[in-house]
């Protein structure tokens, strides 16, 4: 087992071979999850004299993975190898790295032919993600939508990820994650960022929560998202039966920062987008849900912290809210501006030879106390 008790443990588990990566020959193991229906990702590199592992090295087995801060709260989850390499050293011994994802891929794989609901969007997000994961569906049980929803010959995520686009929630959105250890999260995130947050990141630790972070990057991309969505698309549906024609204009609206205004520019303007067919199969707020979704998704990504902290193995996990404190800042100008709650978009962990990080994504819809022209 790598680690050290009270901090982090690891120990990995291929076919037979139990426990077969030691401390001295671990490398790097490296794993993200992330927000959406993205199965978490990992990459590894080590060194061994076992001549039999090749026989099993591969996807065909499952590498399975027991992670925790102690031996009392270890986590199990299951890892696919997509990519290896192994190259001789020395006499004796072999270097891999290899790389793969959760071991799931039959969720991105399978096509399936079938047909559900009539029900919301969310509570088939439930139900099919229920068969692959344990669900943790929070505060959200169901979304303000009815109709019958047809799986035309697609793997669940694809599927999925457009039915996730596609349910309503007045007046918020929905998100979505899978954890390393295997949860399925669904959450209305207006309520979310209404909540309490779980962690909280400052230089002065107090509360069992607290996490005291090494460094914090502050990486934005606004200006992107914005010409991509975050200027906003006037959304226009022709319905089918009546031929009536109906514009959906989403307001951009901040929940987290103290600026009642996201950052963009005064001067650019909403785009039309191409019409779109709604039949009587869909629901009335199809295409609206489509436009609330995109618009709350893209300006909730706007502005990025990536914090970054060690030798604690917690239970982080996408779509957590946590609290940033920026006391080091150089002033406190740069403090009142960063700091405050945040959603964490993704989580990646690093277990080098003697070491432990983890890097947190979170994200809000913009900087507080912003300056200029701005709508």
């Amino acid at each position: 087992m790598i680690g050290i008790e009270g901090q982090y443990l690891l120990e990995f588990s291929l076919g037979n071979r139990k426990d077969f990566i030691s401390s001295g020959s671990l490398k790097y193991f490296k794993v993200i999850e992330s927000c959406g229906h993205t199965l978490p990702k990992w990459e590894i590199k080590f060194e061994t004299s076992d001549n039999e592992l090749p026989r099993y090295f591969h996807e065909g087995n499952v590498l399975t993975v027991s992670f925790g801060p102690n031996r009392n709260q270890m986590k199990t989850t299951q890892l696919m190898i997509v990519a290896k390499e192994i190259k001789p050293k020395g006499s004796n011994a072999l270097v891999y790295e290899a790389a793969g994802f959760y071991a799931l891929p039959a969720y991105i794989n399978t096509p399936h032919v079938r047909t559900l609901g009539p029900c919301s969007g969310v509570e088939v997000l439930n139900a099919i993600n229920d068969r692959y994961f344990d669900l943790d569906s929070g505060n959200l049980k169901s979304s303000h939508e009815k109709q019958v929803w047809l799986q035309p010959s697609i793997s669940d995520k694809k599927f999925l990820d457009d039915i996730w686009l596609h349910s309503y929630l007045q007046n918020s959105f929905v998100g979505t994650g899978i954890t390393l250890a295997g949860s399925y999260r669904v959450r209305d995130m207006v309520k979310l960022m209404g909540g309490e947050y779980t962690h909280k990141f400052t230089p002065s630790p107090q509360g069992k929560r607290d996490i005291s972070y090494m460094h914090a990057t502050f990486p934005s991309e606004s200006g992107f998202i914005n010409n991509w969505h975050g200027y906003g698309k006037e959304w226009a549906f022709n319905m089918l039966e009546s031929g009536n024609r109906l514009i959906h204009k989403p307001k951009a609206q901040t929940q987290l920062s103290m600026s009642n205004k996201p950052t963009r520019a005064y001067e650019a303007t909403k785009r039309p987008s191409m019409p779109t067919l709604v039949t009587r199969n869909h629901h009335a707020n199809h295409t609206v849900a489509y436009g609330n979704n995109l618009m709350g998704l893209s300006l909730l990504s706007s502005e990025n912290i990536l914090v970054t902290y060690d030798q604690v193995f917690d239970d982080m996990s996408v779509l957590d809210l946590v609290m940033f404190v920026d006391t080091k800042a150089n002033s406190s100008h740069m403090a009142d501006t960063y700091s405050g709650l945040y959603v964490v978009e993704s989580v990646a962990r690093v277990i080098n030879e003697k070491s432990f990080y983890t890097t947190a994504s979170i994200v809000r819809e913009c900087m507080s106390g912003i300056k200029g022209e701005v709508r």
